[in-house]
């Protein structure tokens, strides 16, 4: 199972493959940015994310899904109302899939509950660190104590997270095979 192909190779390469993702990462979150439902964002980073994990571990998986959000922030203006809790879901997007991945599954479909373990973990630690503690932090400190609106936010961002973890465990399950036919991307 390659779950770390930066284990044994030089740091240039190291670099090159991190930035490679990286730049992926943002050019998925640019292509789809203005894609929104019910007023939220719908991203396909958390596939993007999800692979690199899988591919370059817990170190390349958290570094590639810190840098992206940092850049995100950067490039659609949000820098001003910056929120570390975003980073901290981004953080632990890019070390689940790679932790998933080091466990054991001795059935023939291991890799399929690998995936569907890896975005359940993956919506709880986005639902926890971005809707209730980001959100709560945003209004505290932002809004200054102003809460009106944070409950319908809240459920709003719930039932939107919802469906766009869904729809990325879908492109990720359909990506799957053509990319398991490349032998160094191999997941199983």
């Amino acid at each position: 199972m390659s779950t770390n192909l930066l284990k044994n190779m030089p740091l240039s390469r190291k670099i090159a493959y991190l930035g490679t993702f990286t730049a992926i990462a943002m050019l998925v979150d640019m292509l789809f940015y203005r894609v929104n439902l019910f007023g939220q964002n719908i991203t396909f980073v958390p596939v993007v994310i999800f692979y690199v994990s899988c591919w370059l571990g817990l170190s390349g998986g958290a570094i590639v899904a810190v840098i992206a959000d940092f850049i995100s922030n950067l490039i659609w203006g949000r820098i001003g109302q910056y929120n570390p809790f975003f980073t901290l879901s981004a953080f632990f997007l890019g070390i689940i899939p790679a932790l998933i991945m080091l466990l054991s599954f001795k059935s023939k479909g291991g890799i399929f509950i690998k995936i569907i373990l890896s975005f359940l973990l993956m919506y709880i630690s986005s639902v926890l660190f971005e809707n209730i503690i980001g959100m709560y932090f945003y209004y505290k400190v932002y809004l200054k104590g102003n809460m009106s609106g944070f409950f319908l936010k809240f459920w709003l961002r719930i039932g939107t997270n919802t469906v766009v973890y869904s729809i990325n465990f879908i492109v990720a399950i359909l990506l799957f095979y053509p990319l398991n036919k490349i032998p160094f991307l191999r997941l199983n």
